[in-house]
């Protein structure tokens, strides 16, 4: 599936469920924004399940903004996990070559037949995923991976 076809699906529908680590899309990307803002004024039900974080929250307060809404209705929109409570809604997600030119980044669920659709994430995306591995592991193991 692509990116435009998640966007007509959204459009079409009157409440929309969203897991997502940091609300990029709802806060950063102007074509979801202005879906956002539309649904939002037709009555589009939206619940968001977010870590709590100090990224996620500055992304709601921006979203506040962006869509005009209250304190009160943020607060029924929003569902922020703590960090252990935000595993149930992870893939498996795989980093091949970290740090080289020829990099692949990928996510599946953690059990996928042999012929089912992986997600292989751009450039950009698998450059961001190998810093936030090594950064993890040296904070936590001291050491480079």
């Amino acid at each position: 599936m692509k990116i435009n076809e998640v966007h007509q699906i959204e459009k079409d529908s009157n409440e929309v469920w969203v897991v997502s680590p940091n609300l990029h899309f709802d806060v950063k990307d102007k074509n979801f924004q202005k879906l956002v803002k539309a649904n939002l004024k037709s009555k589009t039900k939206y619940r968001y399940i977010v870590p709590n974080n100090e990224e996620t929250r500055k992304n709601i307060n921006s979203y506040k903004k962006k869509y005009g809404l209250t304190e009160a209705k943020i607060d029924q929109m929003f569902l922020m996990l703590p960090g252990s409570e935000w595993s149930p809604f992870l893939n498996e997600c795989a980093i091949y070559n970290p740090g080289k030119r020829n990099a692949i980044a990928c996510s599946a669920p953690g059990e996928c037949a042999p012929d089912e659709d992986v997600i292989q994430f751009n450039k950009s995306h698998c450059k961001e995923q190998t810093e936030n591995f090594r950064k993890l592991w040296k904070q936590y193991k001291r050491q480079n991976p």
